[in-house]
Parts: structure tokens; sequence; C-alpha cells
């Protein structure tokens, strides 16, 4: 919570009272006194609550701690080429912590016939990659999630090199979507949205 000079000045003075009943204008002395104290205690509550809405570090460790303690999910997968269990990669082995480290993916199977690929798990979806010879920079995926805020801040604790102020709000067939988007090492695009309501 920030507060200036000024207002600090006039909250020390107001701290001093010896009940904390200066807070509703009342309880100190005559009607005219208590008519001052309320127009001074207004100004008090008015600091106080803008305060409250100015980004502070303070506010901001809140809100990474309250970020930590929730979940985000992975809800639904689509594949832009169609096909989410086929992305193309050109090295399987080389993309896989990516997708387990940071985005916390978990390897369900791996195979070798016809090529080499993994199919990976997280929440209430499945990938798949592939070693299948397309070109990994025009595929990837749009996942579908809630808590997207706190997806994020999970990939960034897992090493994610991207800000916050990243997020944009897109119009999907007459809905808000709170997005952002991350460009895997393998080249693939992920596209991660939360429906807004209201």
């Amino acid at each position: 919570m920030y507060i200036n000079r000024h207002q600090r000045s006039i909250l020390q003075k107001k701290s001093s009272l010896p009940s904390p009943q200066w807070a509703m204008g009342g309880g100190h002395g005559s009607d005219k006194s208590a008519q001052s104290n309320a127009g001074e205690n207004i100004e008090v509550a008015t600091i106080l609550l803008r305060s409250l809405h100015r980004p502070s570090p303070t506010s901001a460790r809140r809100r990474v701690l309250l970020l930590s303690i929730m979940k985000g999910t992975f809800e639904k997968a689509w594949g832009y080429q169609g096909d989410n269990m086929n992305l193309p990669v050109r090295d399987v082995a080389a993309s896989l912590p990516f997708y387990q480290t940071v985005l916390g993916f978990h390897l369900l199977s791996r195979s070798d016939s016809p090529h080499n690929s993994a199919v990976l798990v997280r929440d209430h979806v499945r990938i798949g990659l592939a070693e299948n010879g397309r070109d990994s920079t025009q595929d990837g995926c749009a996942f579908h999630v809630k808590g997207l805020e706190a997806l994020f801040a999970e990939f960034k604790s897992n090493g994610l090199q991207k800000e916050l102020s990243e997020f944009s709000i897109e119009q999907h067939d007459g809905a808000a979507w709170k997005v952002f988007y991350v460009v895997a090492p393998d080249g693939l695009c992920y596209w991660f949205g939360e429906r807004q309501t209201g």
C-alpha cells in the first residue's frame, strides 16, 4: 500500500487518538468537534481506500502468493492444423523437457513407430509430439484454460521468460477471451485462453 508524505502525516495524527471511534467521527468532545473530526475522518478513509487500489511491491507480492495458491487447469485442446495428437517437432527427446518442466505436462507414453513420438497429459488434455517431418513453426495448439493468471504465474516460476503485460483480450464466437501466447523452443506456438464472464 503506497501512501505519500502528506497522507502519512494525517494518518499519524489520527492514530494517536485514544479510541478507534475516531473513524466514525464521534465520541470525542462537542458536536462541533465531532463534525470537525468527521471531516478529517472522511479524508483519512479516502486516503486508505485509494491506497488499496495503487500497485505497490507489497500488493504485487500478495498477488503472486494468491496466484501460487490457486491452480490453473487445462480444459480443452485444439491443434491449429486439426490434430493436437500429432504436433510436429524435429526431436522429441529434445522437446520434452520444456513441456514437462515449464508447462507441467507428464509423459504418458513414447513410441518409435511409425516415427518417434510422445503423448503428454495435463489436467483434462492430451497432446502428441511427433517427428513427422512437418514444419513446427506452422502448427501449435489452442488451450482453453481455467485460472489463466495462475497458469501464467506457474509457468513463470518454472522458467518461462514472458511478462504479465503480454496478456490481451480477444473476441472469438461472440465471447471475450483473456489470452497469452507461448512459443516453445521447438517452434510450436501455443494459445492459452480463458473465457471472460460479464
